[in-house]
C-alpha cells in the first residue's frame, strides 16, 4: 500500500541530543552529591522517558521518589537553559525531511521526552512548518513502546498503519512500530545498535538519512 505518513522518534533519530541530556542529568546528580556518568552512558539511559533516564542514572540506593523529584527538578531547569549547546540534527536529516515534504508526506514526531520539551526542541531545530504533528509524553498517554501515541498521530492524519512508516533508533522504537503494525525503519546513527533494533522488531535498518527515501 502507498505510504502517506512518516512518524519519527526524536532523540537519537532526528537530533543528536545525548550530550545535552548527559550534561543536564549530571548537573542535577552533582548538585545532590551523587556520582555522575560519562556522556556516552546516556545513549543507554535514554529512550524510555525522562523519569526512567534519571532512575537509570541514580545509584540503586537512591532510587526513590524523593530523590527522583529532586533530580528531575534540577534536570528540567538545566536542560531548559542549555538544551541547544551540543544538540544538532544528524547529517542529512534536514535535506531528507525537505524531500519528504516536497513529495507530500505527512510528517510527525513521537517522543518519550516530556511533551513541552519535545515541542520546544522540534520548533528550535526544525521550525513550525516541517512537522504536521508533534507529541511527547503526556499525562494519560502511555509512552512508547505502547502504540497509543502513534495511534494518536494516525487519527490526526486519517491514515492506517499500512500507510505509515515508523522511524527510530532504539529497541523501544522498533517495538513501538511493531506494536502499531507499521513498517519500521531502524537508524544506525543513533543511540543503539543494529542487533537491538532487529531483535526488537525493526523491519529494516539504514545507515544514512537519504536511504529512508528508498522505503517511501
Amino acid at each position: 500500500m502507498p505510504k502517506k505518513a512518516v512518524i519519527f522518534d526524536l532523540d537519537g533519530t532526528l537530533l543528536n541530543t545525548y550530550e545535552d541530556l548527559a550534561n543536564a542529568v549530571n548537573f542535577a546528580l552533582e548538585q545532590n552529591g551523587l556520582p555522575t556518568h560519562p556522556a556516552e552512558k546516556y545513549k543507554i539511559f535514554a529512550g524510555n522517558g525522562t523519569d526512567m533516564m534519571i532512575t537509570r542514572a541514580l545509584p540503586e540506593a537512591d532510587r526513590n521518589d524523593e530523590m527522583l523529584d529532586k533530580v528531575r527538578k534540577l534536570y528540567f531547569e538545566y536542560y531548559n537553559a542549555h538544551s541547544g549547546e551540543c544538540t544538532r540534527p544528524y547529517d542529512g536529516i534536514v535535506d531528507m525531511l525537505s524531500e519528504l515534504k516536497s513529495r507530500g508526506f505527512k510528517l510527525a514526531v513521537v517522543s518519550n521526552k516530556i511533551d513541552f520539551m519535545t515541542r520546544a526542541v522540534v520548533k528550535e531545530y526544525f521550525g513550525d512548518t516541517v512537522f504536521d504533528f508533534v507529541t511527547g509524553q503526556c499525562d494519560g498517554i502511555i509512552p512508547k513502546p505502547d502504540p497509543s501515541m502513534v495511534y494518536k498521530v494516525m487519527e490526526q492524519f486519517g491514515v492506517t498503519a499500512d500507510e505509515c512508516i515508523f522511524v527510530g533508533d532504539s529497541g523501544v522504537d522498533a517495538e513501538t512500530g511493531k506494536n502499531a503494525n507499521m513498517f519500521t525503519v531502524g537508524v544506525l546513527w543513533g543511540f543503539r545498535d543494529k542487533k537491538e533494533l532487529l531483535e526488537c522488531g525493526a523491519s529494516t535498518v539504514i545507515s544514512k538519512a537519504d536511504e529512508l527515501l528508498n522505503y517511501v
